[in-house]
């Protein structure tokens, strides 16, 4: 009998069962701890620490909420502007946000004095919908128009996802270890 491959190892039915099931154990698991997490971030105070002692009164550890810092926030650009420029700071202008009217000033502006400063795009609709073009002609005739290449497209990704059938195998796996979950949870406090 032969060696059996890692890839065949790995694509065994057991080991994708038990790394589908993991995966969902680890999301239901992932969505109760939030949970938690924010019910105690709603009822601690800011700056408020609670160490967590077991039953036996060892320290398992701390749950703390950070206090908020303050922060200087910029109101006047303007004014800071020229308290930077005093200061030695670098100043960056910057273009105004695509789609206002100050953007379609500086465009024209550029394009009535110096068109080589512009940098030319084109939407991303049109981009995709040219790209669609070229790729389906080239799938039929090999032609590629000028300006143009063919290249791989970006890589694939492994994904779970599970059946109805899966969540119930997890609902029951899950419901095998209630006792185990509502401690490591608390769900009596709900």
């Amino acid at each position: 009998m032969g060696r059996i491959s890692k890839k065949e190892q790995l694509l065994d039915r057991e080991n994708l069962e038990t790394v589908l099931l993991q995966q969902a154990v680890v999301k239901e698991l992932k969505k109760i701890a939030d949970d938690g997490k924010q019910a105690l971030h709603a009822v601690l105070a800011d700056g408020e620490k609670r160490v967590v002692l077991n039953e036996r009164g060892a320290e398992l550890g701390s749950i703390y909420r950070t206090s908020s810092k303050p922060a200087a926030k910029i109101v006047d650009i303007n004014v800071v502007a020229a308290q930077a420029d005093e200061q030695g700071e670098e100043i960056i202008y910057r273009l105004p946000a695509l789609g206002t009217p100050e953007y379609e000033r500086v465009v024209d502006l550029v394009l009535s004095h110096d068109p080589d400063l512009a940098v030319v795009e084109i939407a991303p609709d049109g981009v995709k919908a040219m790209s669609e073009k070229v790729l389906a002609d080239w799938e039929v005739t090999g032609n590629v128009p000028d300006g143009w290449e063919i290249v791989d497209g970006k890589a694939g990704y492994t994904a779970t996802r599970l059946s109805a059938v899966g969540k119930r195998v997890v609902a029951h796996l899950m419901e095998g270890n209630a006792k185990l979950l509502e401690e490591a949870t608390l769900k009596e406090l709900s």
